[in-house]
């Protein structure tokens, strides 16, 4: 499952591992160590929990990955799940308000958990309190909530104390759980942590995660309306792979950039993301002034006939966020040439 997970689940991984969490909490076992857990982690007596649902439907459209209910069917605990995709202080308050709205009673404990892959808790730990300064800074009172942040490792841990004692055969909730932590690994990993401020020190070690950054940025430069086999990775050239073209922002017809891996300059020490552009096309004069005239002109670099322009990558940012402050960084290039 985890080698199928890799690189056949990477766009549908939350909902098919939500849909397992939720399977597996229709085990009495599983359940009341998930609820021991979840109360824990958020300081709330969570007992009352009978039951978990999937992608729970709220009333503004929002879906809660996992909910669990009370006999009187009210969401008493909320959990968000995320491998890849992204988090907003928007999306957690949309749970925690609709939960406050449903239980109404401020003396009934309630709870909002989030789940995520071990590079990603201090982001979503960030989240939460951006959460609660902007009920704050609004002269609102605290959700009643409370609120957590727990890895998938974690939880699966937790499960496998809750069923250490039963037999472990390949039919068991034992086999399930080595399958199950395997493919929250699998998805995890297409989760980049933050690398250290000497990038190119450590590339080669972290090549495959630099390729996924290159391959999930470059899909969000793509034409709007286009899917990636419309502008599909090359991965032909042997300084510069993968790489994706994508529109410069010049505004003339065929005029593109190449966005990339390029391992040369990361063996040298400097970034390993660059954008690459044409030197042959008509207009490459008047970009090449705006670019050097520009801040980025004192890093831009001119190789193997072609400019180049390196793209930073902020050691603190994991993940999406890394992956948008690249993207933010093509798109000022872009705006450079459409001057």
């Amino acid at each position: 499952m985890a080698r199928v997970a890799d690189w056949w689940f990477r766009g549908i991984g939350e909902p098919m591992v939500t849909r397992a969490f939720a399977l597996m909490l229709e085990d009495s076992r599983l359940r009341a160590a998930t609820v021991s857990q979840l109360g824990t982690v958020t300081g709330r007596d969570l007992s009352d929990v009978r039951w978990f649902v999937a992608e729970r439907i709220q009333e503004d459209g929002a879906r809660a990955d996992l909910v669990g209910l009370d006999a009187n069917s009210r969401p008493r605990v909320v959990i968000e799940a995320k491998f890849n995709a992204y988090l907003t202080p928007k999306q957690v308050r949309s749970y925690l308000d609709d939960q406050e709205r449903l239980i109404g009673d401020a003396f009934i404990d309630r709870a909002l958990v989030l789940l995520m892959p071990t590079s990603r808790v201090a982001e979503a730990e960030n989240v939460l309190r951006h959460v609660r300064s902007e009920r704050t800074s609004e002269g609102l009172s605290p959700h009643a909530a409370g609120t957590g942040v727990l890895s998938w490792d974690a939880w699966i841990d937790q499960w496998e104390l809750a069923v250490d004692d039963l037999p472990k055969t390949p039919d068991s909730i034992a086999a399930d759980l080595v399958q199950l932590r395997a493919v929250c690994r699998a998805l995890g990993g297409v989760v980049v942590p933050p690398f250290n401020s000497d990038t190119g020190a450590e590339w080669r070690q972290r090549e495959s995660e630099l390729a996924n950054v290159v391959a999930e940025a470059t899909k969000l430069l793509m034409p709007p309306g286009s899917i990636a086999a419309d502008f599909p990775l090359q991965k032909r050239d042997a300084r510069f792979r993968p790489f994706r073209w994508v529109p410069s922002g010049y505004p003339a017809p065929n005029s593109w950039m190449a966005v990339g891996l390029a391992g040369e300059f990361a063996d040298e020490g400097s970034a390993p993301i660059w954008v690459r552009y044409d030197a042959t096309h008509p207009e490459w004069p008047t970009l090449r002034t705006r670019i050097m005239t520009s801040a980025l002109g004192a890093s831009a670099r001119h190789d193997h006939g072609n400019p180049w322009v390196p793209l930073v990558i902020n050691p603190e940012l994991p993940g999406p966020a890394l992956i948008d402050d690249l993207v933010r960084q093509a798109e000022s290039l872009r705006r450079l040439a459409r001057e």
